[in-house]
């Protein structure tokens, strides 16, 4: 009674947590299965399993991976842990995890392989989901980065620019003012406009004279 009570408590839990028993007979290849493992794979109630039923419905690109999985737990006695994709007859894909585990019979007879599968689709849904926004994320932050960028050359461009039209066009133009005869309001009006100049072209050089960053990175570190 204690026995049968231990294992309708375990086939309870399992059923609460929607996973499906198996149980993997290697030599004769056939495969014991609860109801809730026949409908993860959508196998007919009275359909009789063996482990190519299960194999022929995993996907092609992971099919080899879970066949060295199993034989790899079977001949080593460790833990399989597996997440794989089955193809469902609509051609839908689901994914599923498989955690089994290697139980003797007796000394020198072959094993069993025992052990749950869980529909984990939505899961993986949301890795997936989580891993494009991500990438996304990252090649937002990328063209903000050239953005950025380019404004700061746009910028200083400008700078540059209208610093050689000060030295160029307006600085010399007020050096042949000041060799002229002025009135002393013009000398004046002159002073201002060569004190507004430097309070302009001042910060603009200073910025100017900054390394700008990518030359910053390139440049060599000293010892």
């Amino acid at each position: 009674d204690a026995l049968r009570e231990s294992e309708a408590r375990l086939s309870l839990a399992i059923n609460a947590a929607g996973a499906g028993l198996w149980v993997m007979e290697p030599e004769t290849g056939h495969v014991w299965s609860t109801p809730r493992t026949r409908e993860l794979f959508l196998f007919a109630q009275d359909e009789e399993l063996n482990t190519e039923s299960f194999f022929h419905v995993i996907h092609p690109e992971d099919r080899e991976l879970v066949r060295q999985a199993v034989r790899e737990a079977l001949k080593s006695g460790q833990n399989l842990y597996i997440d794989y994709r089955i193809v469902l007859p609509d051609g839908s894909i689901r994914w599923v995890v498989a955690r089994g585990q290697r139980y003797l019979k007796t000394a020198g007879e072959p094993g069993r392989l025992m052990g749950v599968s869980l529909d984990i689709t939505e899961r993986k849904q949301m890795e997936e989901t989580i891993r494009m926004e991500r990438e996304n994320l990252a090649e937002a932050n990328a063209a903000l980065r050239v953005l950025l960028r380019q404004r700061e050359e746009d910028r200083r461009e400008l700078e540059e620019s209208l610093l050689t039209n000060v030295k160029t066009l307006v600085l010399p133009f007020a050096e042949k003012l000041k060799n002229t005869r002025l009135t002393p309001e013009q000398v004046l009006f002159l002073e201002i406009i060569e004190s507004h100049l430097k309070e302009i072209t001042s910060p603009l050089l200073r910025t100017l004279r900054r390394p700008r960053p990518e030359r910053l990175r390139q440049s060599p570190s000293r010892p």
